[in-house]
């Protein structure tokens, strides 16, 4: 279990070592939506990636915290959604996170695994270790794909409510557009397991709302929804100042209509309102490496050379 522990860590810190050293891209982030404010948030090539993780999973424990850092040092680039399943023992679960999975199901019926990656709705990539190769796919997608100029997210606050303008293409027959409200620091409820006690869960999809070509909007949400709409580009959403989330805005093949070749959006955006996991101007190159070097972890991040006799020397060992 430590050495799958230290690949884990060293797979995440590996792929925030690589990143540190790209130009840093500013997220699409606000500390907040003050009263007689308002901020617009433009598409243009952000890639969809979407975790499916649990409370209860102890590599998702590990692992999650660093990707917050990661998606913020993506800025832009990255649209990083956490999924729950509805499985009666994780304690964040939603119907939206549900319904979420339930898309994706029918296209990938293995899909049942965490923590699994899926990149724009790709073949899922499941395992502690494959974020290097999250990231390498979520490159080589946001360099082929054109900016979705014509669609845009407005927000501003009165009191407690964040008024909000859509502005998109009205969605063609078997497409749609999909708002997705995640919250940040979500604590886990009375009934559910968890690997790590007391955590809090970033990036969780808590509300899906979908706009379908008749410009209907349809939601699933706990109880009662926080976002209202009025008409097809109009909404309010009932958000206390201070409170962390983000909104994901996106274009994308109708759930009827989904298959394996048209998983990918035409387009993504992403308003985050939350603190940043990363200091301005902080740099963890260095420090990164020292503390994987030092720690051991590259050496744990592969398997150990078979002994002389040919025989594999096992994890526990």
């Amino acid at each position: 279990m430590g050495m799958r522990r230290g690949r884990a860590l060293a797979a995440v810190l590996l792929a925030m070592l690589l990143l540190s050293g790209m130009p840093h891209v500013t997220a699409l982030r606000a500390d907040a939506v003050e009263d007689g404010t308002s901020i617009i948030v433009r598409a243009r090539t952000t890639v969809l990636v979407e975790e499916m993780t649990a409370t209860w999973c102890v590599t998702c424990a590990e692992i999650d915290p660093y990707l917050a850092e990661v998606a913020d040092r993506h800025g832009s680039r990255l649209a990083l959604v956490g999924l729950h399943p509805q499985d009666g023992q994780d304690g964040v679960a939603t119907a939206a996170s549900e319904a979420r999975l339930e898309r994706w199901r029918a296209v990938h019926d293995d899909l049942n695994q965490t923590p699994a990656f899926l990149v724009e709705g790709e073949t899922p990539l499941v395992g502690p270790e494959v974020w290097p190769e999250v990231t390498r796919r979520m490159l080589e997608l946001e360099s082929s794909r054109p900016a979705h100029d014509s669609m845009s997210l407005t927000a501003a606050r009165d009191g407690d409510v964040i008024h909000l303008s859509i502005s998109a293409p009205a969605p063609s027959e078997g497409r749609q557009l999909t708002l997705m409200l995640l919250n940040h620091g979500r604590s886990s409820a009375g009934y559910g397991v968890e690997a790590e006690p007391g955590s809090t869960y970033d990036r969780v999809l808590v509300e899906l709302h979908t706009r379908a070509a008749n410009g209907t909007w349809g939601s699933v949400c706990e109880g009662s929804c926080s976002t209202s709409f009025n008409g097809s580009e109009q909404a309010s959403l009932e958000v206390e100042q201070g409170d962390p989330f983000s909104l994901v805005l996106i274009d994308e093949t109708a759930d009827a209509n989904l298959s394996a070749s048209s998983t990918h959006s035409a387009g993504v955006l992403e308003l985050a309102v939350r603190s940043s996991s990363v200091a301005s101007g902080e740099d963890h190159r260095w420090a990164l490496a020292t503390a994987m070097l030092a720690g051991g972890v590259i050496v744990a991040a592969w398997p150990k050379k078979p002994s002389d006799s040919g025989r594999k020397i096992s994890e526990e060992e």
